[in-house]
């Protein structure tokens, strides 16, 4: 597991994953959403905890994997797509992956839900959950080396995205507005017992 942040804690947890922002006022959203912007397959953000992803923390012996359990498709995994293959990290790097539903870790080729094409790598295993509930993302470049990459939310779709140098994306970003955020793992009580947190069958868009 990667050295930044610690886990949650060693055993399974479900739950949902809150949005923190300060640009609630723009309408950030409050949950990640199972809906995605179809073009880029990016899952985007909601009101309503009805409406929200449901997600497994720490699935089996996959501590770096997020399973999610009501999907609405047959990939059923969280991960990052990345647009390009060159360009996204490092100083000035403007690239961006989709914060998107994958097939598992490991899979040849990995698949994602996005209709337009994409040429750069897809990642599943790469989460860790700190203490206080934080997703944080650490992705490994063709060099072998690490890059934490960060959350931003194009508002008018509202899809989520994330990049490792954001000055430098928002400097070649400028006709759509963006804002930072934070994703938090919020637990479902109860989940699965009869008083609550059961999970939603997917439905038609």
């Amino acid at each position: 597991m990667s050295s930044l942040g610690r886990p949650v804690d060693a055993a399974p947890r479900v739950g949902r994953i809150r949005i923190s922002s300060a640009s609630t006022d723009k309408g950030v959203g409050r949950y990640v959403s199972r809906n995605f912007v179809d073009t880029s397959g990016a899952l985007q953000t909601c009101a309503s905890a009805d409406d929200a992803l449901q997600v497994r923390i720490a699935p089996a012996d996959r501590s770096e994997a997020v399973q999610i359990l009501n999907s609405f498709s047959d990939l059923t995994w969280l991960g990052l797509a990345y647009k390009q293959s060159n360009n996204n990290f490092g100083k000035n790097a403007t690239g961006w992956a989709s914060l998107t539903t994958t097939s598992a870790p490991g899979t040849t080729p990995m698949k994602i839900v996005a209709t337009d094409p994409f040429t750069g790598p897809i990642h599943a295993a790469i989460w860790n959950v700190t203490l206080d509930g934080r997703f944080i993302a650490n992705v490994c470049d063709a060099d072998g080396i690490f890059y934490k990459v960060e959350p931003v939310i194009q508002l008018n779709q509202p899809g989520i995205y994330f990049v490792h140098h954001k000055s430098a994306f928002y400097k070649n970003n400028t006709v759509r507005a963006y804002a930072e955020v934070e994703l938090i793992f919020e637990p479902i009580p109860n989940y699965g017992s009869s008083t609550g947190g059961m999970v939603i069958q997917p439905r038609a868009l």
